[in-house]
């Protein structure tokens, strides 16, 4: 499979209030809006920590703080821990509704 290389356009915000950390300051950056997001760009951005909000992907970028490492489970691996187990059952009262639609405002709420 050949990789994909191609330069793409980022955003900086500038520093604001960090939405993890009390009374530490954040940036962002925010991968081009315009740009056509493949599934092999968005699994190499994943890989380097970049997130995604919709349509939006973007990545703390904090100097010198990496409080907040943005993390990946590969589900084919994924095995059942007696822990993950204690987390599940109290919560066994949740439903699970999967929907292709997402713009609407129950999943807002719920993100």
């Amino acid at each position: 499979m050949a990789s994909e290389t191609r330069s793409v356009g980022l955003f900086r915000t500038s520093d604001h209030p960090c939405s993890y950390l009390e009374n530490r300051s954040a940036a962002t950056l925010f991968l081009d809006p315009a740009i056509t997001i493949s599934q092999s760009l968005h699994t190499t951005l994943s890989k380097q920590g970049f997130r995604r909000s919709g349509e939006l992907l973007y990545k703390p970028d904090c100097e010198p703080c990496n409080a907040c490492v943005s993390c990946r489970i590969l589900i084919m691996e994924f095995k059942s821990s007696k822990s993950y187990q204690r987390l599940f059952k109290p919560n066994q009262d949740l439903e699970v509704i999967i929907s292709k639609e997402l713009a609407c405002t129950d999943s807002y709420d719920l993100y």
